[in-house]
């Protein structure tokens, strides 16, 4: 290509080429071989012209492609972007969801279990009147057997006061002492509350209004926290209603007294096992299981009701339940 700038388009210097010529023969040779170079030479140019020219158009389709693959960028960028968007509405949602199947999950338990519970629970308040009319009786025979007891040592000792004043009108009696020593006293009962603390622990949540972020807007319980395996206690003397799985309350036990006529109903949540089942008759301080964190539960603690009546759940209010701390 220098060679042809040089001569005005040609690559053989004719002028040169010809007057360098020894002869005509040599002359031939020389326009012969300068005509073929010249050939390939204007071959070879051509091939180059062709080349760049492709090269030129492929440049301008690369440079269309990345045009295009620039503005396709940006589209995806600007896709990911609102993907980005719809990934954390739909994460709230989520939450929002979660937040309200839990307090749906409570309510729907709750009503699932309720009938079958009350149900449950009658035959419980029966079987703890029954159970209590079967201890009085049995007080009362033990109270009549101590009496005719007392009686009969009332009479001996009358007895042996009669002997004694008739040996002492008599000259030659001997005088006879009575060394036996009689006791008639009942043990009395235990003070304390209404209830027992039905396990040891910290308290990490009374009863009474709560935030609603757990599912419920009133806390109708007290939660003591402890090591899982914590052994857990009846409250007081009565019979097992319930004794298992059930929903949020994961295993639970629910224990129905009767307390000078008046129903109770307490309720023991979230624990590990159980040592209890339903229809069986616990007392006060029995070992009914052990804590732990089943069921809607974010650690190990107890979760402990107290009823005034039958069970009776509610997400947003009081209800039937009492402040459990008001009774130990």
């Amino acid at each position: 290509m220098v060679t042809m700038q040089k001569n005005g388009g040609s690559s053989i210097n004719w002028a040169e080429f010809i007057f360098g010529s020894k002869d005509f023969g040599d002359l031939v040779s020389r326009m012969i071989t300068a005509g073929t170079i010249q050939e390939n030479d204007q071959e070879l140019f051509k091939e180059y012209q062709s080349t760049k020219n492709k090269l030129q158009i492929a440049k301008a389709e690369l440079d269309t492609e990345k045009d295009k693959l620039i503005s396709q960028k940006e589209e995806l960028e600007n896709s990911q972007k609102k993907l980005n968007g719809k990934i954390k509405v739909r994460a709230a949602q989520i939450k929002k969801l979660e937040a309200e199947k839990i307090q749906f999950t409570s309510k729907l338990v709750s009503l699932q279990q309720m009938e079958s519970t009350l149900q449950e629970q009658e035959k419980s308040i029966q079987a703890e009147i029954e159970a209590q009319r079967l201890e009085e009786q049995a007080k009362i025979r033990t109270k009549e057997a101590a009496r005719k007891a007392a009686e009969a040592k009332s009479a001996e000792k009358n007895e042996i006061s009669e002997n004694k004043a008739s040996l002492e009108k008599s000259p030659n009696s001997e005088k006879v002492v009575n060394t036996s020593k009689t006791t008639d006293s009942l043990a009395s009962p235990t003070s304390g509350g209404v209830f027992q603390r039905p396990t040891s622990g910290i308290v990490t949540q009374g009863w009474g209004p709560a935030g609603g972020a757990n599912g419920y807007s009133f806390h109708n319980a007290l939660d003591t926290a402890g090591p899982v395996g914590t052994p857990i206690m009846a409250a007081q003397t009565g019979t097992v209603t319930r004794a298992g799985w059930g929903g949020p309350y994961g295993n639970h036990v629910i224990i129905t007294h009767v307390i000078g006529g008046q129903v109770w109903t307490t309720l023991y949540a979230h624990m590990s096992s159980l040592s209890v089942s339903a229809g069986q008759r616990v007392t006060r301080g029995q070992n009914i299981g052990a804590m732990g964190s089943t069921g809607n539960s974010t650690g190990s603690h107890l979760h402990f009701e107290v009823h005034r009546g039958n069970y009776s759940y509610s997400a947003t209010s009081a209800g039937n339940t009492v402040n459990p701390s008001q009774f130990f």
